[in-house]
């Protein structure tokens, strides 16, 4: 195992950092990071719904709220794409008329009907269902400004900057605008043409072996301390598109279908009980143990744990880099998605079928509320169960060598 380790750290590790480190897929990232309190808005509204739905008596509607937060978060996204990506590369005087490009570019590439003076796009298009096309726009956008601006274009010349910034805003304008022209004039229709091509991709991402890989790769970088922020970039288009199929089958009165959304992996708790690698059991460990040092740093834990916030277990334990605790973590990412998979496919656990992105809740209250399903109390002992005694050996085997050290200390 020791071996195995030096060989992640002098290969892999520093291959998978560079990925992660780069401007484009950072950007993609940091957008869907930027945009939180507008989904958490959203999903502090879906809360409020589902809990006053169990009231006597008649409440105010707030889902106008949700409308104009979560519902829109694709036009979110589009904007804040190439922003992000012109302040990365160094152009932060472009930030703002990039990411108003991207904007103006996903409106004429969505190709609504003008009539009567009003424009007649599905609103479906702005939210969830819509992010792989505010994806392709925004980048597409943030290329051609990235692009432009390396020729360098009147830098040393004598014009005034305001006017060098408004022929560098232009020109990249012009292009994209020109670009989205002429995919309408050849009838392209890039939401469909994206549904079809990523439409394998999407339906392995619903399925078992999908959701070993979108929990297991966050779950084996953050071993090696590499957040699990850094796979958004391909974690989260699936899961937005699992839960928009969700909502249109739901809202047609039909049963949700797709599995892996952020509300299953997150939000219920399950999978990631504590944070992720369901760490929450080993800090219950951790309080009973022997060791002074493991036992106060349990009782230090405790409370974030319950909240899922587990940076202080990763790197304070330590976990990363720890190969008694990389494993049994890697094997908790397998088991406790193999439990949830199955107990929603047949039936033992409802579907998540509405936004509700509060990964900070306590399990089972997360799971209660994100399935609309009391018998998430149940799924939850058995989590609670497997990844207890997935610990025990390998938390046993890290105390006797603390103990030892401890000891070797005092003397």
């Amino acid at each position: 195992m020791e071996k195995f380790v030096t060989w992640l750290n002098r290969y892999i590790i520093p291959k998978t950092e560079k990925i992660v480190q780069n401007p484009w897929i950072a950007a993609i990232s940091s957008s869907f990071t930027i945009i939180l309190p507008f989904i958490l808005a959203g999903s502090v509204i879906s809360l409020y719904s589902v809990l006053t739905g169990y009231l006597p008596v008649s409440v105010p509607n707030f889902n106008i709220i949700s409308t104009y937060s979560m519902s829109l978060i694709s036009l979110l996204i589009v904007f804040a794409i190439p922003s992000i990506l012109m302040e990365k590369k160094g152009h932060n005087r472009y930030m703002m008329v990039s990411g108003m490009l991207g904007l103006a570019a996903f409106l004429m590439i969505l190709n609504g009907n003008i009539e009567d003076g009003f424009l007649k796009i599905s609103f479906g298009e702005f939210g969830p269902g819509g992010t792989m096309v505010a994806l392709v726009v925004g980048l597409v956008t943030a290329a051609v400004f990235n692009a432009w601006l390396k020729l360098r274009v009147l830098e040393n010349s004598d014009i005034p900057d305001f006017i060098v910034e408004w022929i560098n805003g232009l020109v990249p304008t012009i292009i994209v605008l020109g670009i989205c022209y002429i995919a309408l004039a050849c009838n392209f229709n890039l939401s469909a043409s994206l549904t079809m091509l990523l439409s394998p991709l999407f339906r392995f991402g619903q399925s078992y072996a999908g959701m070993l890989v979108v929990t297991m790769i966050p779950n084996f970088l953050y071993s090696f301390g590499i957040g699990t922020r850094t796979t958004s970039a391909f974690r989260n288009p699936i899961y937005y598109a699992g839960i928009a199929v969700n909502v249109e089958l739901v809202a047609a009165g039909l049963a949700a279908t797709d599995i892996v959304t952020f509300e299953t992996i997150h939000t219920c708790a399950l999978i990631c009980l504590g944070g992720t690698g369901c760490t929450l059991t080993l800090v219950l460990l951790m309080l009973f143990s022997k060791s002074k040092k493991m036992k106060t740093m349990g009782r230090i834990m405790l409370v974030p744990s319950l909240f899922n916030i587990n940076e202080p277990v990763i790197y304070g334990t330590p976990i990363a880099y720890n190969p008694l605790l990389m494993i049994p973590m890697w094997i908790n990412a397998f088991t406790t998605s193999t439990i949830v998979y199955f107990s929603m496919r047949l039936g033992l656990l409802n579907i998540p079928s509405y936004v509700f992105q509060a990964w900070s809740l306590p399990a089972p209250i997360g799971a209660i509320l994100a399935t609309s399903d009391f018998r998430a109390v149940l799924i939850w002992i058995v989590v609670m169960a497997v990844t207890l005694f997935t610990w025990l050996p390998f938390f046993k085997a890290y105390e006797k060598r603390i103990i030892i050290e401890e000891g070797e200390f005092t003397s």
